[in-house]
């Protein structure tokens, strides 16, 4: 008998308020702001074998103020920009849904719209991840629940150094000492796919260790 295959383990960021400052509806290159070191952040799950994935709610398209090509040009942006910093980011999962939309194909319910689980859930099936050895850090509650819906650690993140954080070395539950990124030599741009999460064929998100500043909290919902 064959060994069973192991899945590859993640990081799941949301994306405005976790790695970029959470501007109204952003998607202007020139309103993009990186939020603190997230860069390093992302850099450091890179050089340490996660995956790194966004799952991010962009009600804007539903609402009408930019379409999901600039939700795509963006994010192949950021990946251009963290070129800049030796990193990159394997994938965008992205919602564009509001039930109270003002454009028709996307005012509708769907179980992509966080924090119902769907993004996660796609991207746990297309890049077989193992959610055991995955987490997800937001900004939000809704966060959290979504990545508790998929079975994936979720842990809310209040602000501070995202490259001070890192997980153990081991699935557990304590905190994890403060480990800076390594220094990392060339960069690379990955052609990461943006995908929105109607689950259509053309569209296109890790539970370990503790992670340190990482809480409950209560915060501002626009997305």
């Amino acid at each position: 008998m064959g060994n069973k295959p192991v899945g590859r383990k993640a990081i799941f960021f949301d994306r405005d308020g976790t790695l970029n400052v959470d501007k109204n509806y952003l998607y202007k290159v020139g309103d993009f702001e990186w939020l603190g070191d997230a860069p390093k952040a992302i850099r450091w799950a890179n050089e340490h074998d996660y995956l790194v994935i966004v799952v991010t709610n962009q009600s804007g398209v539903a609402r009408g103020y930019f379409t999901e090509e600039d939700v795509r040009s963006l994010h192949a942006w950021m990946n251009e920009d963290l070129a800049r910093f030796g990193a990159h980011i394997d994938a965008f999962y992205y919602c564009p849904h509001l039930p109270a939309g003002n454009v028709a194909a996307y005012a509708k319910e769907c179980d992509c719209r966080k924090p119902k689980p769907g993004l996660i859930e796609r991207a746990c099936a297309d890049f077989h991840i193992d959610r055991k050895a995955s987490l997800l850090i937001g900004d939000k509650p809704r966060d959290v629940a979504c990545a508790e819906a998929a079975g994936v650690r979720g842990i809310c993140y209040e602000g501070g150094s995202l490259a001070s954080l890192r997980p153990s070395g081991v699935i557990r539950r304590g905190p994890a000492p403060r480990v800076p990124p390594d220094a990392v030599a060339g960069s690379r741009v990955s052609a990461a796919p943006s995908r929105s999460s109607c689950l259509r064929p053309s569209d296109t998100a890790a539970a370990a260790g503790g992670w340190r500043n990482g809480k409950s909290a209560m915060s501002p919902s626009r997305q």
